[in-house]
């Protein structure tokens, strides 16, 4: 009888045994799964400064450089308009356009003061040449010097319009050759229409 109760306890000692084991190892998992837990909790709330971020930015990094750029964009375009503005006012001078128009102006009087004086075509472009002071081609100084009285005033308008035009934009380095094309066909335009004027008076 004793001997069966004791090799019954000895029949259950292994599987007490392994039981006591299983719940040691599902205590020790769940104390390690915690632990994980915690570390996790601690590093999300440590400042980002004392500690080692690897892979991935986090969410913060990246909104934080997102702004940035914004920023610097924004900041870019003003700096942007503002030499806009700066080469703008280099080149587009109120000042500068009155005394071109008033450079017009004298320049035409005393083309009607040498015409008025009679005498050759030639020997008239010439002095309008000398005394203007300025290196104007032959076709210009002939237009000037053969232009009705009556249309003085029109072609002078004209011819204002065209100069207010040309000087109200910068002109870029790369939009020179294109300047330059746009006042010689002006000034084509404009020798035709006092070519037309003066024959029509003849």
């Amino acid at each position: 009888m004793d001997d069966k109760e004791g090799s019954k306890h000895r029949g259950l000692g292994p599987r007490a045994l392994l039981r006591r084991a299983g719940k040691r190892r599902g205590l020790i998992i769940s104390f390690s799964l915690l632990g994980v837990v915690l570390a996790m909790l601690i590093l999300e709330y440590v400042p980002r400064s004392l500690r080692f971020e690897v892979g991935k930015p986090s969410t913060e990094t990246v909104i934080a450089t997102r702004s940035f750029e914004i920023e610097d964009v924004e900041e870019t375009e003003r700096a942007r308009e503002r030499e806009r503005r700066r080469i703008a006012e280099l080149f587009v001078n109120p000042e500068a356009q009155n005394e071109a128009l008033g450079d017009l102006k004298a320049l035409l009087d005393l083309s009607r003061s040498i015409a008025g004086s009679g005498g050759d075509i030639s020997a008239g472009m010439e002095a309008l040449r000398a005394r203007s002071g300025r290196e104007l081609d032959d076709a210009t100084l002939k237009t000037l010097l053969t232009l009705p009285e009556n249309d003085v005033a029109s072609f002078y308008t004209a011819t204002a319009d065209f100069l207010i035009s040309a000087m109200e934009k910068p002109v870029t380095p790369d939009g020179l050759q294109e300047a330059r094309e746009a006042i010689l066909a002006g000034r084509d335009r404009m020798t035709l229409a006092g070519d037309a004027s003066h024959a029509a008076s003849v």
